[in-house]
């Protein structure tokens, strides 16, 4: 919950009494490998990984994000209430992740100006997060998307199957398999 906290503080000014009422609605639940994530909850990774994707009708993935221990997490259309999102979101790892309702976010947004300021923020990120990552598909070369991706998600190589770190990066595994062979023997000579 300490992580929560200085997340949340981070990013707006929170009295004491507005906290404690935040504890109240939030709920630590636990993911197993597989679950999918609910589309009507906000949440905090508390331990655990996750991936977004998009299923495609010949039965890939294209995977657009990864969020992991101290990300917040949700589908972005939540507040579409007239379109849908065939976004999956699945948890890679057993995970824990303090969830809340978008109705009880809701509430919260208007009980307090430090709840709209903080999901403001929230949402400035997240903005900022989905413009980059489509520059990067768009303008960026394979070699460095991948080395963004090693400077941002580094720590997820061990962690996540590399035909999913191809799709994210927009490529097939073999040209990511000789994009990393390549930048290994450039390090040998």
């Amino acid at each position: 919950m300490h992580l929560l906290h200085a997340k949340v503080c981070q990013q707006s000014q929170v009295p004491p009494t507005e906290w404690e009422h935040f504890c109240s609605l939030i709920k630590l639940t636990k993911f197993k490998v597989g679950d999918t994530y609910p589309k009507n909850c906000v949440g905090f990774i508390q331990k655990g990984l996750f991936r977004a994707y998009y299923l495609q009708e010949n039965g890939e993935d294209l995977h657009r994000e990864f969020a992991f221990e101290n990300d917040f997490i949700c589908y972005l259309t939540l507040y579409q209430t007239s379109e849908t999102e065939d976004l999956v979101i699945e948890a890679l790892e057993e995970s824990e992740v303090y969830c809340m309702t978008q109705a009880q976010l809701d509430q919260l947004y208007t009980r307090h100006v430090c709840w709209a300021d903080f999901g403001r923020k929230i949402m400035e990120e997240a903005l900022l997060k989905k413009m980059r990552r489509e520059r990067q598909l768009l303008g960026d070369s394979l070699e460095v998307r991948y080395k963004q991706f090693k400077t941002d998600y580094g720590h997820l190589e061990t962690r996540v199957p590399q035909h999913m770190i191809a799709s994210f990066l927009g490529v097939s595994p073999v040209s990511l398999s000789r994009l990393r062979s390549s930048l290994r023997s450039e390090l040998v000579v």
